[in-house]
């Protein structure tokens, strides 16, 4: 569906005070695109409204919707860990609208390892020598379990 059609959707629910009768998930993660570029990469667990709502302040003409089935086969374990599963595909793809992750449960920031690992300055070295960097917004972030492996010694060369 391309934004001119999503707009002219919106504008009819909002005038006949509808409810989509379209068969879209609840929850689900996002691409908001712009020709054949991803722009923006969200979640939702409320629907498609999400995406009407990106229609003043981004622009986009098109999207794409990532169900469980995308990730895995439990969509309620799917809901539980929807934050993670943004976050990995913003670190994939690295959208020019995304400014930072949701969750820095898997993924974060070198600043974020030195706090909580307590990471010496060699160790800090040893992090981005070795471990492979995602960007968010020309961040990088690091895979935690990457981090542990590379300070304790088990990383493979």
């Amino acid at each position: 569906m391309t934004k001119k059609e999503l707009e002219q959707l919106y504008k009819y629910l909002i005038s006949t005070n509808s409810v989509p009768v379209l068969k879209y998930p609840k929850a689900f993660v996002y691409a908001l695109l712009d020709g054949d570029e991803i722009v923006y990469i969200g979640k939702t667990i409320s629907g498609i409204a999400r995406i009407y709502s990106h229609m003043k302040n981004k622009d986009f003409d098109g999207y794409a919707i990532l169900d469980h089935n995308s990730f895995c086969k439990d969509e309620e374990y799917f809901i539980e860990h929807i934050k993670e599963y943004e976050s990995l595909v913003i670190l994939l793809l690295n959208p020019k609208y995304n400014k930072t992750i949701s969750t820095q449960e898997h993924f974060c920031t070198l600043s974020v390892l030195i706090n909580e690992y307590k990471l010496s300055d060699n160790q800090i070295v040893q992090v981005i020598r070795n471990a492979e960097e995602y960007y968010c917004s020309d961040k990088p972030y690091y895979n935690k379990v990457d981090v542990f492996n590379i300070i304790n010694g088990e990383q493979n060369d």
